[in-house]
């Protein structure tokens, strides 16, 4: 190891073997803001930093032990361990400055003795065991040549980590190794008690310890076992990196808590740098690491890691693309066991496979949220009980996805910590919108192909009427005309008409509107009015004013002149805001009669067109249900593939019967009645 003479101490220059001179402290070449930096807030951290200082002084054995007050406090923490330690001779080396570490003059990268591969080089941890407690004395006791052992004390302080106080060698009976003691003003002292603590330990240095299996890290008196905590574990090659050799992903799978980490470790799985884990794998407690000796070659940026920074990104982002595949299918596999599990024990709430595309959409979105609570579901162990409580949340996801939260906690009581991670696979993933926007857009293709029925079928389009049947299924439809409408007036007047226009504009303070006429003075009615608020403009309105036509009538000039006639008294009154609003009227029918058949399809127009005034601001539309009901389907096309749903008449007619039960003609109303017409 090289050495340093003791060159502006004022603290004790070594003499020889057991002579020292008085030296009250060193001043540490370094800023005292920098330092503070190196410190961090993280006590887990500074527990890892001391137990990696104590496993480069080629311990065999390292102790982490926490002594509470009478009280339930932390009093001190200690970590000891039985490697070399370091002597009086040592000191000024190892604590003058920041950097510089003699480890980096080691060109094998190994320690003292040769026994493992050096962890720290940067010479910066030891101030990390601040982290834990305000102030932290190491007692090292080392052997002298003349076989006798030594004792060299050394402290330092948070609040000026800029000196370290020092005393030895001192004469001793005590044996070979280091204790580092932190005390006063102990930091967070809830982590170091948390019970999830030693499990965050392993996942620090399982990798390694599997790799030296002679050492062992106790905490509290119990050994680190992270080979008893694994559940599974996988290693891959990464194919990034070969400049600096070989890379591997390990990625290990726990049955505790765990920080969700990837660590960078060089080539002896010793942790560098730890970086979240940069992927979302509910459900999974894990550990990644990717052991590649560039990370040693890059240490100083390995914090830039996140940042793209060009020497170790790319390894990184292999890392987390292979990761994110890796639980992909982990997550398949838990599924399908999870699943048979409950199968075999009689508590799955689906009796069978499902047949179509909404039930198995609705059935794989149960097996991904209940498989994320499945640690709390087999946790009961009563069946009944068991199968109470997925059929529970079978049922608030079918009947209510936004109350599936709330159902959840209370039904399975979820500790906070896991109600956090069940919080965030919904909010990520949308699950609860997926099973709505499925059942919307199979109810929307069954309500079409109802429609089709009522209005095309032979044998049903006779008995089906406008106000009775017909009106009251497309009230409730707005999106049959544009997604873009909300039913503002439904089988009103006019004058109705008028006051909807009014609210829509949000003029309530408007006086009462006069009634409004048709070109005849007659106070007509009208099926349907909606609106929208223009995107590009929140001050201009867009107003759809919809006749619709039973399937006996077909569209001729009769019902032409009164959607005229509407159009032109709405045109025509003053009350209305003609300036901010457009309006547009459309009557629909099965057919359109020949009589005006040229004047809405003919050249240089749009198809249906009827009458669009260069004056004024609105359009008359003639159209046909067919043309309107086509273009549902167009817009539901890319949906209704990725469904595979395409309904029967049965299915549409079953839909239609259980969502307007009374707005059907009386022989449709029923199945039996639907199977006595047939």
């Amino acid at each position: 190891m090289p050495t340093r003479c003791a060159q502006g101490l004022s603290g004790p220059a070594v003499l020889g073997s057991g002579h020292t001179l008085e030296v009250p402290s060193i001043q540490i070449q370094a800023a005292a803001d920098h330092l503070q930096r190196l410190i961090g807030k993280s006590p887990v951290t500074g527990l890892t930093e001391l137990i990696w200082n104590a496993i480069d002084a080629e311990a065999e054995t390292i102790s982490v032990d926490i002594e509470p007050t009478a009280a339930g406090a932390v009093d001190r923490v200690a970590v000891i361990d039985d490697g070399h330690g370091f002597a009086s001779a040592e000191v000024e080396e190892l604590f003058s400055s920041v950097g510089g570490s003699w480890k980096q003059y080691q060109a094998s990268r190994r320690t003292r003795n040769g026994r493992r591969e050096l962890h720290g080089m940067k010479g910066e941890g030891r101030w990390k065991a601040l982290s834990i407690g305000d102030r932290v004395t190491w007692e090292s006791v080392t052997a002298a040549d003349d076989g006798t052992h030594q004792l060299t004390r050394l402290s330092m302080s948070s609040e000026k980590p800029d000196e370290a106080d020092w005393s030895g060698p001192t004469p001793t009976g005590a044996e070979i190794g280091t204790r580092a003691t932190i005390t006063a003003g102990m930091k967070e002292p809830k982590v170091l008690f948390d019970p999830a603590t030693p499990g965050k330990l392993c996942g620090v240095f399982g990798l390694y310890l599997s790799k030296y299996p002679d050492l062992q890290i106790r905490f509290n008196g119990s050994v680190l076992d992270p080979a008893s905590l694994q559940t599974h574990r996988e290693t891959f090659d990464l194919a990034a990196g070969a400049d600096h050799g070989p890379a591997t992903l390990t990625i290990i799978e726990w049955s505790v808590e765990q920080t969700r980490e990837l660590c960078l470790c060089d080539a002896s799985h010793a942790t560098l740098h730890q970086l979240d884990a940069g992927i979302r794998a509910p459900g999974f407690q894990f550990t990644a690491y990717v052991s590649w000796d560039g990370f040693r070659e890059h240490e100083d940026v390995l914090a830039l890691a996140d940042m793209a920074s060009p020497d170790v990104s790319h390894v990184v982002e292999e890392a987390r693309d292979l990761m994110r595949s890796y639980f992909r299918q982990r997550r398949e596999e838990t599924h399908r066991s999870t699943i048979d599990q409950w199968q075999a024990e009689d508590v799955y709430p689906f009796s069978s496979d499902p047949t179509e595309p909404v039930e198995q959409a609705s059935q794989a979105l149960f097996n991904y949220v209940a498989v994320t609570a499945a640690d709390a579901v087999n946790k009961i162990t009563d069946t009944d009980a068991k199968r109470l409580s997925l059929q529970t949340i079978r049922l608030a996801m079918e009947a209510d996805p936004g109350s599936l939260e709330k159902v959840i906690q209370e039904v399975l009581k979820l500790p906070p910590e896991k109600m956090v991670e069940f919080r965030e696979l919904l909010e990520k993933t949308s699950l609860t919108a997926i099973l709505a926007t499925s059942r919307m857009i199979a109810s929307r293709l069954e309500m079409l192909q109802g429609l089709e029925i009522l209005l095309f079928d032979p044998e049903v389009k006779g008995t089906v009427l406008e106000r009775a049947h017909l009106h009251k299924i497309i009230e409730d439809a707005p999106w049959i005309f544009g997604e873009e409408y909300a039913t503002h007036v439904s089988d009103q007047s006019l004058t109705s008409l008028l006051k909807a226009h009014i609210s829509a504009l949000g003029r309530d303070d408007l006086v009462a509107p006069e009634p409004v006429t048709d070109v005849d003075g007659t106070d007509r009615r009208i099926d349907f009015m909606f609106g929208r608020a223009l995107e590009l403009n929140q001050n201009i309105r867009e107003h759809l004013v919809v006749e619709i036509k039973r399937p006996s009538i077909n569209i001729g000039r009769t019902e032409s002149d009164q959607i005229e006639d509407y159009a032109r008294a709405v045109a025509g009154n003053s009350q209305f805001d003609l300036e901010s609003t457009r309006w547009t009227f459309v009557v629909v029918g099965v057919e359109i009669k020949d009589e005006i058949v040229s004047r809405v399809r003919s050249a240089g127009k749009p198809r249906g067109l009827f009458l669009d005034p260069e004056d004024g601001n609105f359009r008359v539309w003639i159209r046909t249900w067919g043309e309107i009901l086509g273009e549902c389907k167009h817009r539901l096309k890319f949906v209704r593939h990725e469904l595979a749903y395409d309904p029967t008449g049965d299915q549409a007619m079953a839909f239609l019967r259980e969502r307007y039960p009374d707005y059907l003609p009386a022989g449709l109303r029923s199945q039996q009645a639907g199977d006595e017409n047939e």
